[in-house]
């Protein structure tokens, strides 16, 4: 890969990560799988990784960051928060911009609910024939489906995108390729099961290393499915 033919043309030497200055003792633990010797200073907190088995909008505090590989369940789990009383805000949404542009192109803003469906599965499809990334046209024709949800047409769904995307809250949810280079004191890895473990992925691998070290105290792994609705 590129990093092994800059190592071979300028004789460099590849160093671990030595001391994470960030991340709590229990989450340099947690991440050592990836980097073994990675260690902390002795004033580090010991801080908490846990797996609760259902967790509700109350688990969550104010800007804490819910992480997910996929955009999909991070839409649908902002669309949860609002209704149970909480604002989210996605964080990094030029996917969200693109994805309205697309439910735009599809047809007329009265199309019935179930003819934008079928919009969308014949979207997929064509963009699936020019695409070699077939997971990430499933992701986005996920999202399209997840607001086509929300309305009987097609300008129903765009309407509610819209306002979706123009949210601005103290929760935080982003992909794990836009919290690159961010910290924050809470952090929720949601559906950590989307993210590749084959140990030759060394994407993804390096993904779910970013997830887990984004946290400064505590690292809470959550799952979609185990989350409690109590609308307000």
């Amino acid at each position: 890969d590129s990093m092994e033919e800059l190592k071979r043309s300028f004789s460099m030497t590849e160093f671990g990560l030595s001391i994470s200055f960030r991340c709590p003792i229990t989450v340099v633990e947690e991440a050592k799988w990836r980097a073994p010797h990675m260690k902390y200073p002795a004033w580090a907190k010991v801080g908490l990784v846990q797996r609760p088995t259902e967790w509700d909008a109350s688990t969550i505090p104010d800007f804490a960051a819910i992480i997910c590989r996929n955009n999909a369940p991070l839409f649908s789990m902002a669309i949860k928060l609002l209704q149970n009383g909480r604002y989210p805000e996605l964080v990094g949404n030029d996917i969200g911009k693109n994805l309205i542009k697309v439910l735009k192109k599809l047809g007329d803003e009265g199309m019935a609910q179930a003819d934008v469906m079928t919009a969308i599965d014949e979207w997929a499809a064509a963009k699936l024939k020019k695409s070699r990334l077939p997971k990430s046209v499933a992701d986005q024709a996920e999202c399209l489906r997840i607001f086509a949800e929300r309305g009987q047409t097609l300008g129903d769904a765009i309407a509610y995108a819209e306002h979706l995307l123009s949210q601005a809250g103290p929760v935080k949810l982003m992909t794990g390729h836009k919290s690159k280079g961010l910290e924050f004191n809470h952090v929720f890895f949601l559906d950590e099961h989307l993210v590749d473990n084959d140990p030759e992925a060394k994407q993804e691998n390096n993904l779910r290393y970013v997830i887990q070290t984004r946290a400064k105290e505590t690292l809470t792994y959550v799952y979609s499915e185990n989350f409690h609705e109590d609308r307000v």
